[in-house]
């Protein structure tokens, strides 16, 4: 995983609409809409992300990726992703973004990172 740069964008920028959300996978569940309401009560930087160091979770995460034909999606609201207990980030909102940057061969997208205090209390 490579972050090319920090932005000098606060995620505050943003309008985060919750929609009673959670992203589930592998034993593992995450609530969305608390995720946001972090990233809203204390903006962080935008960081920007390597499309291609994440396209692969595709095969390794069931994620139900029907589009609505026609549909374009927002590149520029930043995915948002938590941090691993390893260290390691988790995409939990955001994949119909990535899965139309990797389709469109847009190689960043910005990204707001949960720290692992913040993971730990949007994890259900």
């Amino acid at each position: 995983m490579t972050d090319l740069a920090t932005v000098p964008i606060l995620s505050s920028a943003w309008e985060w609409v919750e929609n009673e959300e959670v992203f589930e996978t592998d034993g593992f569940a995450f609530d969305v809409d608390k995720s946001k309401r972090f990233i809203r009560r204390t903006p962080r930087p935008i960081v920007t992300i390597l499309v291609a160091d994440y396209s692969g979770l595709f095969e390794a995460i069931p994620v139900n990726l029907d589009h609505p034909k026609g549909v374009n999606y927002d590149l520029a609201l930043p995915l948002i992703m938590v941090t691993m207990r390893n260290g390691g980030r988790l995409l939990i909102d955001g994949w119909h973004r990535l899965d139309q940057a990797v389709k469109k061969g847009i190689e960043t997208l910005p990204a707001v990172i949960l720290t692992r205090e913040e993971t730990k209390k949007v994890k259900c």
